[in-house]
């Protein structure tokens, strides 16, 4: 199953972490939909978690995985599925050399304006950009969110 992820499952040392099992990862670009924080925390207040709204113009970046059945129930568990995402089909292009793939992604069903993502997600984020080679603009990007310090989980 191809799947595009672009919250910090991007962090190899986070996926792995987590037991995300996949055949492949490479960087990749999903156009027509941008990034935000808009999918509330269960545990702090103001703190919001990566969503994507369609939007002309824009971009998300992150990575194509190829995983089993296992993996993706598993990370569909972490995204909340189907109480608070679900996955849709979309289309991505491929860094490295430009084609574009078919594939699956998160979109999260609970949305609340004026969040703001931790400053530990964003470095995730930032990580995850430069282990897949993703752009020094979309980097720019994500240094641009206003954080909340994250608190420690109780």
């Amino acid at each position: 199953m191809k799947l595009f992820v672009y919250s910090c499952n991007i962090m190899k040392d986070l996926a792995a972490q987590r037991g995300l099992k996949y055949t492949r990862a490479d960087g990749a670009v999903l156009e027509g939909y941008e990034l935000g924080f808009k999918k509330p925390s269960l545990r702090q207040a103001n703190k919001g978690y990566p969503s994507l709204e369609e939007k002309e113009g824009a971009r998300v970046e992150g990575v194509l995985y190829d995983v089993d059945e296992a993996t993706l129930e598993s990370i569909d568990n972490y995204e909340g599925v189907p109480e608070r995402s679900k996955r849709i089909p979309v289309k991505v292009r491929l860094v490295n050399d430009g084609t574009e793939e078919e594939c699956e992604t998160h979109y999260a069903l609970v949305w609340k304006e004026g969040l703001r993502p931790s400053d530990l997600y964003i470095r995730r984020l930032l990580s995850g950009v430069e282990t897949y080679g993703l752009s020094d603009e979309y980097a720019e990007f994500l240094k641009k969110f206003d954080t909340v310090k994250n608190e420690p989980r109780r």
